[in-house]
């Protein structure tokens, strides 16, 4: 995922067992990884307990302002769909050059849409 234009990008995996989205991007002038993100997104899909989630995950360009964040969002962003559940939401993370504290970084929903009726 592009975090910005002097920066490089953040890689994303995706828990498929747990539905944790794990992250980090690599800050350039240091060569290390200096961000970390985690999110769980099993929630934001509403799915009862008893129905096992079928994810699809890809990244793109976001390049949006968050409202009433004070940080600043990367340029990229995650958009994950949800088979059971036919919805698809899109995720953005703040991205900083300065080095960030070793708690990792929540995630947002920017917004989401219904590409199926729920699967019964």
């Amino acid at each position: 995922v592009p975090v910005g234009l002097t920066a490089g990008d953040a890689v994303f995996v995706l828990d498929f067992l747990t539905g944790r989205l794990y992250g980090a991007s690599i800050n350039p002038q240091t060569a290390k990884f200096t961000q970390g993100y985690m999110h769980n997104v099993l929630p934001d899909f509403g799915l009862s307990p008893d129905v096992r989630p079928r994810f699809v995950m890809t990244s793109g360009a976001l390049n949006i302002s968050v409202q009433g964040s004070r940080k600043q969002p990367a340029t990229g962003g995650v958009y994950i769909a949800e088979l059971n559940s036919g919805r698809v939401l899109a995720y953005a993370f703040p991205f900083s050059l300065s080095p960030r504290a070793s708690n990792p970084e929540p995630l947002t929903i920017v917004d989401g849409f219904q590409f199926r009726q729920t699967v019964e």
